[in-house]
Order: structure tokens, then sequence, then C-alpha cells
């Protein structure tokens, strides 16, 4: 059987593996490229997925929240009305305001339009300084105002104006059970290991639902309509961490064993072809 001077042997044989080399490249990198780009696209959208799960569970924390406190308005609303407040009868009448008229109010508060007490059904009643701000909000929007939840206040209040013809006669207050807030928060939909947080519009806490992620975590917020707080919902990174770097872990062995599967091919088929070329 005739074979080729090894002088002429050598330069072909490369030239062979350097074209099996190139052909196995040229097969393998777009699948390869492909792999890559689906492990991108899937942790894109788990990532979005993920944030818009987050915030439709702030939206609906925050309506929650919203509800909570426009349903104890139009309480106050309907009890505004009332003929009690009609001039002269409050002191006569007062009394049947004593007691809680709702499980989710501590007290009941009435100012005149000077900021004087006329009747406070809490045990220990604020002195009149401590409305004061709350009552200024509620003459000049003549709208319904609730506090935060800083300062020397007794929880979160409530204030609206009882308007008779064209003038103001009293304000109208009430305080909420401290109870609310931590109940709304707990029944919040959160993921596994998040919490639900509700702060007031200067960023006080008012109520949570567990203590806070301690290694960071990711968070979506929104608005209390009615009061302007804010809400948020948040779950710790690790787990979120985890399982995205499961998915880039799952593409680049994929890719690395269609990588291996066509080296090793090139290898045998290169060996087999080049047998017969040199022959």
């Amino acid at each position: 059987m005739m074979t080729e001077p090894p002088s002429r042997a050598g330069p072909k044989r490369r030239a062979l593996v350097a074209l099996l080399a190139a052909t196995v490249f040229a097969a393998v990198a777009p699948l390869a490229a492909w792999t890559a780009w689906q492990a991108w696209d899937q942790l894109r959208v788990r990532q979005e997925q993920q944030a818009g799960e987050l915030q439709r569970d702030a939206t609906e924390f925050a309506l929650s929240v919203n509800r909570e406190l426009v349903s104890s308005v139009d309480a106050l609303k309907v009890l505004s009305q009332s003929e009690i407040f009609q001039e002269g009868r409050v002191a006569r009448w007062g009394r049947l305001l004593l007691g809680r008229p709702r499980r989710d109010w501590d007290s009941l508060f009435l100012l005149d339009p000077q900021g004087h007490v006329v009747l406070d059904t809490a045990p220990h009643p604020q002195p009149a300084a401590a409305l004061h701000d709350l009552q200024a909000q509620a003459l000049r929007k003549l709208a319904p105002v609730v506090s935060g939840a800083a300062g020397a206040q007794a929880g979160i209040e409530i204030a609206m104006p009882i308007v008779q013809g064209k003038h103001v006669r009293y304000v109208l207050g009430v305080r909420l059970s401290d109870s609310v807030w931590p109940r709304l928060a707990s029944s919040a939909i959160v993921p596994p290991g998040g919490q639900a947080r509700l702060l007031d519009a200067q960023g006080h806490l008012i109520g949570e639902s567990a203590a806070p992620a301690k290694s960071g975590s990711y968070s979506a917020s929104d608005t209390v309509p009615i009061a302007g707080w804010r809400v948020s919902i948040s779950v710790p990174t690790a787990p979120v961490d985890d399982a995205q770097r499961e998915i880039v872990e799952h593409a680049l062995a994929t890719s690395g064993a269609a990588l291996l599967a066509g080296i090793i091919l090139a290898a045998v088929l290169g060996r087999a072809t080049l047998r017969r070329a040199l022959r």
C-alpha cells in the first residue's frame, strides 16, 4: 500500500485537523449561543414575573389599608349627621358616644372651631394641643384627614369637619385601634419569607407583618390614596438569587455538555478521516 512521505503527511494532517475543528465549532457554537440566550431570556422573564408579583401584592395591600380607612370615614360621615351634633344637644346627648361604636375604634373626640375639646371618650384624654394640627388640616381641606404615626398622638386618628349651614360647627374625630395595622399587615399576601410594611407619609412605621430580612431584599411599594401612606412588600434576596443561579448553572451545564459532545465527536470522526485521507 502506498503512503505519502512524512514530509507531506504532517501539513496535510494539520490542515485536516484545523478543518474539522472549524467545522465542529461552526456546528456547536450556534447551539451554545442559543442555549445561553435561552438562559438569559428565562432569567429575564423570571425577574419580570417576580417584580410583577411583588407589585401586585403591594397594590392589593395598599387597597386593603385604604378600604379600612374609607370604612371609618364613611362611618364618621353617618355619625356626623346625627341630631346629637345639633346646637345645644352635645352636652346632653354626648354620653351616647361613650364606648366603642365600632370594634376598630378606640375613642371619639369632638372639637369646636377654635380647637377646644367639647367631648373626648378616651379613658385618658389628650390635651387639646395634641389635636390642633389634625384639626387645622380638617378645617383647611374641609374634608376628612388622617394623621401619621409620629409625635405624642395616641394611635392613628381621623378627623372631619361637621358643617351646619355654611359654617363649620365642629370637628369630629376618631382614634383607631392599634391592633388594626398589624392585622392588615399580617393578612397581606406576601411571598414565602416575605414581609409587609405600612409607613405614614413621613416614613414612620405604622405596622409590619414580620421582622425585616437581615441580608437584603427585593421589594415593591404603593401608595394608600386617602392618606398618602406607603406600603411595601419585600422578599429576601437569597432565595431569589439561588433560583436565578440555578437557571444560569443549568444553562452553562447544558452548553458545556453540548460543546464537550461536539469535541468528542470531532475527535472520533477526525481520527477516522485522517486515517483514510493519509492512506
